[in-house]
């Protein structure tokens, strides 16, 4: 099942929550999907921080789901999907945050694509996932494949720097950090892209609740 947390222990779920938590800014009236959510501990933390971001939470596991809806009640709407079909109109979500959850796609760049169609234009990526730049962590995940063989290859930097540059993402920051001796994550932020004007076309300032259906 997606769960919005790694399996490696408490210490790791909380340094990972800890990054994901320095790397979000969401202002209130913000909309945020989570995809893997889990048992709703990051959605949990960012409305008690700022309860007017409207947030959302996505995951394949009833029982996770089950947990955050207990932990959450109607602060945050919910929902059982897959992480390459998403149950949203495009260009909902001012923020999509994901931990732990990509390489259980079944396809990598699938999941990228959809993920930057349900964010507007400008919106922002947050992305946590095991980094294939430590040795031990790619040791680590070849044991953690011998048990669940459809979890997607491990990625190192510059291939996650291009997934996301081919599905319209800009502004790409990736990062690598030690969450425990033997695992290391990557930190990717990035801006769904702009799409570039004819010339002489002016932009216009749209409110966002005009053109954004509610999830």
């Amino acid at each position: 099942p997606l769960a919005g947390r790694t399996d490696e222990g408490p210490g790791v779920n909380s340094r990972c929550l800890a990054l994901a938590r320095r790397h979000l800014f969401a202002n209130p009236g913000d909309r945020l999907l989570e995809v893997g959510c889990g048992e709703g501990d990051l959605l949990s933390a960012v409305l008690n921080h700022e309860p007017d971001v409207q947030g959302a939470g996505v995951d394949l596991s009833a029982l996770m789901l089950s947990e955050a809806h207990r932990r959450l009640g109607e602060r945050a709407w919910l929902s059982r999907a897959n992480p390459t079909h998403l149950p949203f109109v495009a260009q909902t979500f001012d923020w999509l945050v994901s931990t732990d959850t990509l390489h259980q796609a079944p396809e990598v760049a699938a999941a990228l694509r959809e993920w930057r169609r349900v964010l507007r234009s400008g919106g922002r990526l947050l992305l946590i996932e095991w980094s294939a730049e430590y040795l031990p962590t790619r040791v680590l995940w070849r044991w953690r494949r011998r048990r669940r063989p459809a979890l997607a290859p491990m990625l190192r930097v510059d291939a996650l720097g291009g997934h996301l540059v081919d599905v319209g993402f800009d502004d790409i920051r990736i990062e690598s950090h030690r969450v425990s001796p033997v695992l290391a994550v990557l930190v990717a932020t990035a801006r769904a892209a702009v799409p570039e004007l004819p010339r002489g076309v002016a932009a216009i300032d749209v409110p966002k609740e005009q053109h954004r259906a509610d999830p």
